[in-house]
């Protein structure tokens, strides 16, 4: 070794796959002519979790005998496997090593090996080592080589995460959470790998948990334990009650925090396909149908919520209900919507059907009744790049064809109304008020 030996001394040099480690000397005050050395050895970045360990002893005295050592391992590490050794005996209790019958003459050594696992919490973790003359670990005081009064550190550097590797999909409230968009029968599911520290990141396929995962924001209304295999979390019982935009956290304290994709849970989801594309959601006062137009085959859902994210606001305009409507077909298809008033609606409103308006709002940019539609906070989120318009739509004779429009105003007996209106496949994530 290329560090002196001026008195009993240990030395290691440790790395594993969990988080870096970085090992300090400690050098002690032992009695000249009776050194001895210890270093404890594992492959760097092995890319396993349970590290090969290598803990050397050797006899540097140069007249006596080196028979028994007990080395205490740092109890934030954890022995896998029962320790094997070159020569002579080694047993174990808990993380106490207890070498005998080495027999050991000047210059020799002896070789434990022993899986050992790292702790996912950083931190600094003594090893400690005493070694004797006699073969039994017994005799009196001068029989001990050393001591050694000082401690190796290890330092674990780095920490362990959680990472989603099935992202949740959309789904409708109450319906089951799959990492394929609203398929509630999926095998498709929701996953969270638990790596270690190292560099490039290998899965911990020991460890069991348990981790927390809920959304943010809300609460889960249904869940189920989770599948563990090999270091990887499935969850097969997801559900959210309330339609909104989610991420979901997964969190055990030791580990960085894994945060999933945003997903969207929707009141009313509908599969289309080359001949039905349609949903329906009602509200308080007022009710929406969608109606997607045929297309060559192609599929997808029609979405929609109610007072789910940013309210349209259209100056001037005084809508019958406070409900508003956000719809998505995810399929490219023209959609055609119908909006129902209730008796109660049209009561709060001058002028009958012909009064009535479509606040509308979306990403897009499109044509409004008074020319171009106006700025529109469409996240709630002001000035990061996710801007969108609103206005209320013009008639479709007042623009250019393929522009949102109102198709017609009309009675529905009873004291009704409804209002159908156009909006084109380009239209992503519109709502209306």
């Amino acid at each position: 070794m290329p560090v002196p030996i001026l008195c009993a001394r240990l030395l290691a040099i440790a790395v594993l796959s969990i988080a870096a480690l970085a090992a300090s000397v400690a050098e002690a005050g032992a009695k000249p002519g009776k050194p001895y050395s210890l270093v404890v050895e594992s492959p760097q970045w092995a890319g396993v979790t349970d590290a090969a360990y290598t803990v050397t002893l050797t006899n540097d005295t140069t007249t006596q005998e080196l028979g028994s050592a007990d080395v205490t391992i740092p109890a934030q590490l954890t022995i896998v496997g029962e320790p094997s050794i070159s020569g002579g005996a080694v047993s174990r209790s808990g993380n106490l090593l207890m070498l005998r019958n080495l027999a050991m003459q000047p210059g020799g050594s002896v070789t434990v090996t022993l899986g050992l696992r790292m702790t996912c919490a950083a931190g600094s973790y003594a090893w400690s080592v005493d070694a004797k003359q006699s073969n039994d670990f017994n005799g009196l005081p001068g029989n001990t080589l050393g001591p050694v009064s000082g401690t190796l550190s290890t330092t674990v550097q780095g920490i362990c995460e959680l990472r989603f590797v099935g992202q949740p999909a959309g789904a409708q409230k109450d319906e089951l959470i799959r990492a394929a968009p609203f398929d509630q029968g999926s095998t498709e599911l929701v996953s969270v790998e638990a790596l270690d520290g190292s560099p490039a990141p290998q899965r911990l396929t020991w460890f069991t948990g348990p981790i927390a995962i809920a959304p943010a924001p809300g609460s889960f209304s249904a869940s189920a334990p989770p599948t563990v295999v090999d270091g990887l979390f499935s969850y097969s019982g997801l559900k959210l009650g309330d339609a909104g935009t989610y991420v979901l956290r997964a969190t055990r304290a030791g580990f960085d925090t894994g945060v999933s994709s945003a997903f969207q849970i929707v009141d009313v989801a509908q599969p289309c396909n080359g001949s039905k594309c349609d949903a329906t959601l009602a509200g308080s006062l007022t009710s929406t149908t969608i109606n997607g137009a045929l297309g060559p085959g192609d599929e997808g859902h029609v979405l929609l919520s109610l007072s789910v994210g940013t309210e349209p606001e259209c100056a001037g305009y005084d809508p019958p209900s406070d409900d508003w409507y956000e719809f998505l077909v995810t399929a490219a298809r023209d959609k055609t919507i119908t909006v129902s008033y209730s008796r109660n609606a049209m009561r709060r409103i001058n002028g009958g059907a012909s009064a009535l308006q479509i606040c509308f709002a979306t990403p897009e940019p499109f044509t409004a009744k008074t020319g171009p539609a106006g700025p529109f906070d469409y996240d709630g989120d002001a000035g990061n790049g996710d801007e969108g318009f609103v206005g209320l739509l013009a008639d479709c004779g007042d623009v250019p064809a393929g522009e949102p429009c109102i198709l017609d105003r009309a009675p529905a007996g009873g004291g009704r109304a409804v209002v159908t209106f156009f909006v084109p496949a380009r239209i992503g994530d519109p709502r209306h008020w």
